[in-house]
């Protein structure tokens, strides 16, 4: 596995991916976090939010866990958390785990943006990431079962590989 890969998760938009009575979950959040600690060996992970998402979300436990671990930062609701995290993003090379399109950016570099944006879902607590330069995905497999997921870079592109025994079988 390669290591010291960098990812800021856009809190805000990734918390409406596992709905808790139809309000925003940390959960989702906590979820993503975790498949990123199973597939890299010691990811650095900044998850950006706006404040007011604690008013919204029911699990405000997680919120405060992942606050101490310092991990999750809440940003002021004036602060245009899209420009942040593409701010942080371009400048520390780090991939970014969100579903927007940043549309309302277009003055940000697209190509850079194709190269670095991974979109995901999650669907009875597994994650399913999709890279933006492909129309499809994959599935990392649990730490128990037989395969795992690695990442490599080929062209500048991420390649995600299922890696069962010695045997490398593409998945995108």
């Amino acid at each position: 596995m390669k290591e010291n890969k960098k990812f800021i998760i856009d809190g805000s938009n990734i918390a409406y991916l596992k709905r808790v009575d139809g309000k925003p979950s940390f959960k989702a959040i906590q979820i993503v976090i975790n498949c990123l600690y199973e597939l890299f060996e010691n990811p650095q992970v900044i998850v950006i939010v706006k404040a007011d998402l604690r008013h919204k979300a029911t699990d405000t436990p997680i919120l405060g866990k992942l606050e101490r671990e310092g991990v999750l930062h809440q940003i002021p609701g004036y602060v245009d958390d899209d420009a942040l995290i593409l701010a942080i993003a371009y400048e520390t090379s780090a991939y970014i785990i969100s579903n927007d399109h940043f549309n309302d950016k277009r003055d940000f570099d697209r190509d850079w943006l194709r190269q670095h944006i991974i979109k995901c879902a999650i669907i009875d607590d597994k994650v399913y990431f999709f890279h933006k330069q492909y129309e499809y995905g994959f599935i990392p497999k649990a730490k128990e079962s037989s395969k795992s997921i690695t990442l490599t870079e080929q062209q500048d592109s991420l390649i995600f590989m299922l890696e069962n025994t010695n045997e490398m079988e593409e998945v995108l």
